[in-house]
């Protein structure tokens, strides 16, 4: 039984296996229900309930409406497609927005006021964590470099640190 649980548990795509490990810290599914949908030609398949998709497509469309490039209006939208679904439940639309440099700014808030806040550029993201007056993440200038694994591992730490952030009281 553990062989074959072992097996398919492997054979899941990242977004099942990170929702997993999201689910077994906050015991609770982070997904119920998987969709298969074409977006531009390529299959792609979604693990969020379906307030969460439309909580994407919701915050994707407020980007689209900033005032800010293409290349901030595509990394966004690539970061957002690659957060976790616990990001998307819990985060408030009002807490997007485009800054003075050009920049989107997402701010996610926990009950405790802790804050974790994501700025998105054109060629860089940067993003860092507080609580109680106390920096406990803090990544300046994380390249959207052209390299897919590079970029691939750069949002794979920004994740990393968003569910520290997230459950660490």
């Amino acid at each position: 039984m553990l062989i074959t649980t072992t097996l398919l548990f492997a054979s899941l795509s990242p977004d099942v296996r990170r929702n997993s490990y999201i689910e077994s810290l906050t015991n609770e599914p982070s997904y119920k229900v998987e969709r298969s949908v074409n977006l531009n030609s390529v299959k792609e398949s979604l693990y969020l309930f379906d307030s969460e998709s439309t909580r994407l497509n919701n915050l994707i469309e407020n980007i689209k409406v900033a005032n800010v490039s293409n290349e901030v209006l595509n990394n966004s939208i690539n970061i957002l497609k690659n957060l976790p679904s616990l990001f998307l439940s819990n985060f408030n639309e009002e807490n997007l927005y485009s800054s003075s440099y050009g920049t989107i700014v997402l701010e996610f808030y926990k009950a405790d006021n802790s804050i974790f806040t994501i700025d998105i550029g054109k060629k860089s993201f940067g993003y860092f964590s507080e609580s109680n007056n106390n920096i406990k993440h803090l990544e300046e200038d994380m390249s959207f470099s052209t390299d897919e694994n590079q970029r691939k591992n750069s949002i794979k730490i920004l994740i990393q640190d968003f569910l520290d952030f997230y459950v660490t009281e």
